[in-house]
């Protein structure tokens, strides 16, 4: 297990297979809208910080791996902290025994540093083209990274109030697709190790853009102004709670929730202490957050070449 972990055997006719798969991927990219306008987003968002990087590379990066490079990739995960989630039916005693004697032992290098993102200063729009006949208007905003728990337990309350937190609610649900502005709505928070960025994103058409753009920012202007009233906020815990108890089960998710949380240095109760901070927001709480987070934001609007 160790060495497969470790020091794998690599194939070169399998690294050969899943690059030309990779490859063709990555070529496609801007054959859909949403790969495209995201991959152009995080690129201006994050430049010059690793996560301005496409999740699947470039194409000169991707054709320059090597079987002794990608096995050198492997021998680089030997880095502390190592935590590994185990779920199933066994002797707990004797899988950490077991594990302790594969893991414990070696010399495992620091983690890298974290490499600091400069916040957004300034409200900024950018003018993108998609290759898709279609529109799209994208607000992306600094949000928190991994290690901030109480701060990300806030985004997601901005998140459904604006957004529906992936399902058709929110404000902007009602406001935009009710009056057939747009065919899909939806914020997405994404905590990461070093920074973390909140997007509100809309898919349009080209005649309706500029009517999107001013509605999203005005939508979010209008929390920061007028906040909202106590049956928006409470549905907007209990949908929050739900989430959560739905993340709890099946008890592997639990297994490896706690894993990512030992990884991250936060205490294994972190999800209850962020469910007793989302009972406690009041009206007023809410649109404080708002006028924190949207203080500054960059607004990327697609049009087709």
């Amino acid at each position: 297990m160790r060495t497969a972990l470790y020091d794998p055997v690599v194939d070169p006719d399998d690294v050969a297979v899943e690059q030309r798969l990779l490859l063709d991927r990555i070529r496609k990219r801007r054959d859909h809208w949403a790969s495209d306008a995201f991959s152009q987003v995080r690129a201006h968002f994050f430049q010059g910080h690793p996560y301005a990087i496409p999740l699947d590379g470039e194409e000169s990066d991707v054709a320059a791996q090597t079987p002794d490079s990608l096995r050198s990739v492997y021998r680089a995960l030997q880095q502390a902290p190592l935590v590994i989630s185990v779920s199933g039916d066994f002797n707990p005693a004797r899988m950490q025994s077991q594990m302790q004697d594969l893991f414990g032992h070696g010399v495992k290098s620091p983690p890298r540093p974290q490499i600091a993102i400069p916040p957004k200063r300034l409200q900024d729009s950018h003018a993108k083209t998609l290759k898709q006949p279609v529109a799209a208007v994208i607000l992306a905003v600094d949000a928190a990274a991994m290690d901030d728990p109480d701060a990300q337990v806030d985004w997601q309350m901005l998140d459904t109030v604006l957004a529906g937190m992936q399902y058709p609610g929110g404000r902007l649900h009602p406001l935009l697709r009710g009056q057939e502005l747009v065919y899909v709505v939806h914020g997405v928070p994404q905590f990461y190790r070093d920074h973390g960025i909140f997007y509100i994103y809309a898919l349009t058409s080209p005649e309706s853009v500029a009517t999107v753009q001013q509605q999203l920012v005005d939508t979010v202007e209008l929390l920061k102004t007028a906040g909202l009233d106590p049956e928006e906020r409470e549905r907007a815990q209990a949908q929050i709670r739900y989430a959560y108890q739905q993340a709890q089960d099946p008890p592997s998710a639990r297994v490896h929730q706690a894993a990512r949380y030992q990884l991250w240095g936060l205490p294994l109760d972190t999800h209850e202490t962020q469910l007793t901070r989302l009972s406690t927001y009041t009206d007023a709480d809410v649109q404080a957050m708002a006028q924190q987070a949207f203080q500054a934001w960059q607004l990327y609007v697609f049009l087709p070449e």
